[in-house]
């Protein structure tokens, strides 16, 4: 956001580190009853694959313009639901909580902050996240049932997080009395949003020669979240991102939406001179095609041509508008007009689409892979006369430029 060499002696790294313990067995207080009945009635567990597992993370983060430290703990059961087989997994984690920390350095980038709506500006207070997941995952076994074929691949996640309320009922013991002071969900200078959240993936695998490297793949993706109780918005931490290596690859990391806005029209309403994606507000739901033709060209060398649908949006309620609308220091937010083109309505349904080719070298150990985007329709770009959401007009000069990414990653993207 600022001159490099205002900053010249700050050091900018992410450091990560991690823990996790796994017992292959129940461990109490194991909520047996939500078991499925063959399970129950069965006794010998061990023969579900039962697994508990404890686990803590650490990242700190040294930027620009802020530092930023996350610790988080969790607890997660895991079986299977068929005797003896993987193919359909349920994973619950009761607790998964995060203390998010986040200092601020630069006092004009605060400033800045203090100017945005409030839905962003939670991305840089401190955090208190705690979170009920239960994740559900089928592999092979039931494709193969639909469609009498073992070549073929299925792959469905299922998932449902419930947050918020370990913090909330901490602040309800807290507060006695008139209940007003702990509508702003802060436990003393430390915020927290109660939320629910669901999504549903799957994706598709289909070989189309001896080779099972060369297959057609797709992934589509569909989730929804909203806030409840006194929260306006989603926390940050928790919301739909688009953009990026495995995503929609045509965009940069999280800044695909939400709806037909786009980061130029943040910065175009405040006093930055120039945002990043670290401002990116997200969404409340998402959804995502993907489809991907992949071969092989030479024993250490894959190609892929690829194409990516999708976009994210915040729900219209107005909780979210207010948020969107308004900042702690009541002299900023979004304008009404911008806001409109965040939310879901109509007009705001369109969704992104990029294509391009990807180039993967495998060398067993680690897969290295190069995709290259262009962005073929930009919801951003839907009011334009002219180009009414089309990036290409004029074949090949409107190639390239800013709608155009290199995205370098390792492994698949799905």
């Amino acid at each position: 956001l600022y001159p490099v060499n205002e900053v010249s002696n700050d050091i900018f790294y992410q450091f990560q580190g991690g823990l996790n313990l796994s017992l292959p067995s129940f461990l109490l207080p194991f909520p047996v009853r939500w078991l499925p009945k063959d399970v129950r009635r069965d006794g010998n567990l061990t023969r579900f694959s039962p697994q508990t597992s404890f686990g803590t993370n650490v990242r700190s983060e040294n930027l620009r313009e802020f530092s930023r430290i996350t610790v988080s703990g969790n607890s997660t059961y895991r079986w299977a639901h068929i005797p003896g087989q993987q193919t359909a997994i349920s994973q619950l984690s009761p607790f998964v909580i995060e203390l998010i920390n986040i200092d601020i350095r630069d006092e004009d980038f605060a400033r800045q902050v203090d100017t945005l709506p409030q839905a962003i500006q939670r991305n840089f207070l401190p955090r208190f996240s705690s979170r009920l997941v239960y994740t559900y995952t089928e592999t092979d076994a039931l494709f193969r049932r639909l469609f009498k074929n073992n070549r073929n691949t299925f792959i469905f996640r299922g998932n449902i997080e419930i947050g918020g309320n370990i913090p909330y009922l901490l602040d309800r013991l807290r507060v006695v009395g008139d209940d007003t002071d702990f509508r702003d969900h802060k436990l003393g200078e430390v915020n927290y949003g109660q939320f629910f959240k669901g999504s549903m993936e799957w994706k598709f695998y289909f070989p189309f020669s001896q080779n099972p490297s060369n297959q057609f793949v797709i992934r589509s993706l569909i989730g929804g979240s909203f806030a409840w109780n006194y929260t306006g918005v989603v926390p940050p931490e928790s919301r739909y991102y688009s953009g990026g290596t495995s995503t929609m690859r045509g965009w940069q990391s999280n800044t695909l939406g939400p709806g037909t806005f786009s980061l130029d029209e943040l910065q175009a309403s405040t006093d930055a001179e120039n945002f990043s994606s670290i401002f990116a507000p997200g969404g409340e739901t998402i959804l995502e095609l993907n489809a991907e033709l992949r071969f092989d060209v030479y024993p250490y060398l894959k190609m892929a041509f690829f194409t990516d649908l999708g976009n994210v949006w915040f729900t219209d309620r107005q909780r979210v508008r207010d948020e969107l609308t308004s900042s702690e220091s009541g002299d900023g937010g979004l304008p009404e007009n911008i806001v409109n083109r965040m939310v879901m309505r109509p007009g705001n349904y369109v969704l992104g689409w990029d294509a391009g080719v990807g180039f993967r070298f495998d060398f067993s150990f680690l897969i290295l892979r190069l995709d290259l985007a262009q962005q073929l329709f930009a919801p951003d770009l839907v009011d334009d006369p002219v180009r009414q959401g089309w990036v290409i007009q004029r074949f090949p000069r409107d190639l390239g430029g800013r709608r155009w990414q290199f995205n370098l990653g390792i492994g698949y993207p799905f």
